[in-house]
């Protein structure tokens, strides 16, 4: 919309970058928070701020926090929108909730993206049952080690 729009848009994001030398990433999530899961299963949850980005601020710098995470060897991240979390289960009417998902995710087969998501994805779309979509769904795991850059 146009300069003085009464729209008060806004969205959630985040950024992840990656050196050229691959000793750690740095990940900034605006309302997405940033998982990883070592290759013992240990699953462990990097917040994004509590703050969406495009909403009318006045201006102000938006309180953002940068996380920096070592890339140790066979380590699998997982980055998923709230539209996981948020999803009003079937059966029991809560949401399928942070907790659930890191535990789907220890419950992988292995720490491999492909493993990850098939666990988390297998065990949302039960979840969800005949219950109505909420919001959009984005799930993304990679292996930064595994990556020509």
């Amino acid at each position: 919309m146009g300069s003085g729009s009464l729209s008060n848009d806004g969205l959630d994001a985040m950024i992840i970058s990656i050196p050229h030398d691959k000793t750690a990433i740095e990940f900034c999530g605006a309302h997405i928070d940033l998982f990883t899961v070592s290759p013992e299963m240990e699953v462990t949850r990097f917040r994004g701020s509590k703050t969406s980005l495009g909403y009318q601020n006045d201006g102000e710098l938006l309180p953002l926090e940068t996380h920096e995470i070592p890339l140790d060897q066979g380590l699998s991240f997982v980055v998923t929108t709230d539209g996981i979390p948020t999803q009003i289960g079937n059966e029991v009417r809560r949401s399928y909730g942070n907790k659930r998902m890191s535990a789907k995710m220890h419950e992988a087969a292995d720490n491999s993206p492909k493993a990850i998501t098939r666990s988390l994805m297998r065990d949302f779309r039960s979840w969800q049952g005949s219950e109505e979509r909420r919001d959009d769904i984005t799930l993304f795991a990679f292996k930064p080690l595994e990556l020509e850059l």
